[in-house]
């Protein structure tokens, strides 16, 4: 019933089919890879993670010795991811959470930053990005322990991805001890509600070498 002019157009005049946003099995198929093959760009050549586009959008710049990485704020309950959102937090909860981790375990190396709900952001300098880390929304009801972040199998450099490992592993454990009693978790239960009580790092990658969408 809507009139589309230029819909239609684009129906007309244009291809209309199915199409492989990711290319081959090497990719990680998540929508980082396919936006940026939608919009043209070549995944290959410039895939760096979920953690430097959500930091441009953020208007986050990271350096060249720098990496980003998503930082969810998830509920682990008896062991096992409950959820990949603590249920969805307000940002103005998230925002008292993250605040209260970057004055505790910030520094001039490591800071966090406020993104949207559950979805925020950890620049780290010197890190290593050879990481395997697990997306939290694809493991509800595991365990946390089978899901630490590892190093990469073929990491050019064992030594420090295992550093970067193993700093970032600490990180989240250390989460879990401040965010327990903080005082918005304290209110998200009381009102029946996830407790964000932990952070989990994952998708980390250096600032792309990427032409601009208007050049």
């Amino acid at each position: 019933a809507a009139h589309t002019p230029h819909m239609d157009r684009i129906a007309r005049d244009g291809r209309c089919g199915l199409l492989h946003t990711i290319s081959d099995t090497t990719l990680p198929p998540g929508s980082e890879t396919a936006n940026l093959s939608v919009l043209g760009y070549d995944p290959h050549k410039v895939l760096q993670g979920r953690g430097v586009l959500e930091a441009a959008a953020m208007g986050v710049d990271i350096a060249p010795d720098q990496i980003g990485m998503r930082c969810n704020l998830i509920c682990i309950e008896h062991g096992r991811i409950k959820n990949h959102s603590a249920g969805h937090i307000s940002t103005g909860e998230a925002d008292e959470l993250i605040q209260s981790l970057d004055h505790a375990f910030g520094s001039a190396d490591l800071k966090f930053h406020t993104g949207v709900s559950y979805r925020h952001l950890i620049v780290a300098r010197g890190m290593s990005p050879e990481l395997d880390c697990q997306q939290p929304h694809d493991h509800p009801g595991q365990e946390v322990a089978g899901l630490m972040i590892k190093p990469l199998r073929n990491a050019a450099d064992p030594a420090t991805a295992q550093q970067a490992a193993d700093q970032l592993n600490a990180l989240i454990k250390h989460s879990w001890h401040l965010l327990e009693t903080h005082p918005v978790n304290r209110s998200r239960i009381a009102r029946g509600l996830d407790p964000a009580n932990s952070i989990w790092p994952w998708s980390p990658g250096h600032r792309p070498a990427m032409w601009t969408f208007k050049d």
